[in-house]
Order: C-alpha cells, then sequence, then structure tokens
C-alpha cells in the first residue's frame, strides 16, 4: 500500500520528530555521566532534527529557499560548538 503525500509527509515529521527526541534524550544522559561537554552540540543537533520536522508539516513550513538558509546556519553553529566544546574538553583533561 503506497502512502499518500500528506501521510507520507506527516510520517516523516513523526520520525524526524521522534529523532529529536532520542538526541535529546542522548544529551540529558550526557549531562549526568562524563560527556557533559558533547550536550551543547547534541541539544543544537536536536534543533536541527526539529526544524526538519516541522517543515514536513503544514502548518509550520516555511519557504524552502528560507528554511535552507536557516538549515545552513544552524548547521554551522552546530559543528562549531560541537568543535569548540571537544577541543576545551580535550584542552582541559590534559593539563
Amino acid at each position: 500500500m503506497a502512502l499518500t503525500s500528506p501521510t507520507r509527509n506527516l510520517f516523516l515529521a513523526a520520525t524526524w520528530f521522534m529523532l529529536g527526541l532520542i538526541v535529546i534524550a542522548i544529551a540529558i544522559t550526557a549531562l549526568t555521566k562524563q560527556g557533559a561537554f558533547i550536550a551543547p552540540g547534541t541539544l543544537l543537533f536536536s534543533i536541527l532534527l526539529f526544524m526538519q520536522s516541522a517543515q514536513r508539516t503544514k502548518r509550520y513550513s516555511v519557504e524552502p529557499r528560507k528554511f535552507n538558509k536557516r538549515l545552513q546556519w544552524v548547521g554551522l553553529v552546530t559543528a562549531i560548538v560541537s568543535g569548540v566544546s571537544l577541543v576545551l574538553h580535550q584542552a582541559s583533561t590534559q593539563v
């Protein structure tokens, strides 16, 4: 049985949303363990997943060009924050 486009989009939105919740759970787990330095990067990554989820719905979607620009910026910030937190953690453990 083939899924129709609105049903498929809602299924994909729910999938992205669930992935975002899983990543948030990983970030919370990292905060309680010794991996707290990865929490900012994982939280920003969950925002990327939630943005993908919202784009799949009709109510919260934005124009594709504007969405792509926002996704690029949030992705860049996620990469920078993840890299900086990793470098700072590495520097603090070698002291």
